[in-house]
């Protein structure tokens, strides 16, 4: 039995379409991979930004109880006003996010006892008369 040229041709073209879908459904997959993991990053990219904006505002929370100790300035309370707000609104905000898991949490907690005993330090250091400081 013989097969024709258009038989011959039909088949050729109906392998290279199987082929052509195979490849582009292969594409898909590894696009939507790509896509899923581009999307993970990018949600661990936000909370090392958000933690890392959380270490700047724990640290400007600290300067001006440090400087105060040295200029006794009221500009400086206001400046720990200030950044205790910062600190504040970070905490919440990274408390709300959906990607910290139970170990963080914990650590959030110990961070948010620490950052009070820099609040009660600085209460301390704000009300503390310039003359009255203790001497070791």
């Amino acid at each position: 039995m013989r097969i024709g040229v258009q038989q011959k041709l039909s088949t050729v073209i109906f392998i290279l379409m199987a082929i052509s879908l195979g490849i582009i459904a292969l594409a898909y997959i590894g696009f939507e991979n790509l896509h899923d993991d581009a999307e993970k990053g990018a949600k661990y990219f936000l909370e090392f930004s958000l933690v890392s904006q959380l270490q700047v505002a724990i640290e400007r929370e600290v300067a001006p109880v440090e400087l105060f100790l040295i200029s006794r300035s009221a500009e400086q309370i206001e400046d720990f006003k200030s950044a205790e707000k910062d600190v504040q609104r970070l905490l919440a905000k990274l408390k709300k996010d959906p990607t910290i898991n139970d170990r963080e949490r914990v650590l959030m907690g110990k961070l948010k006892l620490h950052n009070d005993h820099i609040k009660q330090a600085a209460k301390t250091v704000f009300e503390t008369p310039p003359g009255n400081r203790s001497k070791n």
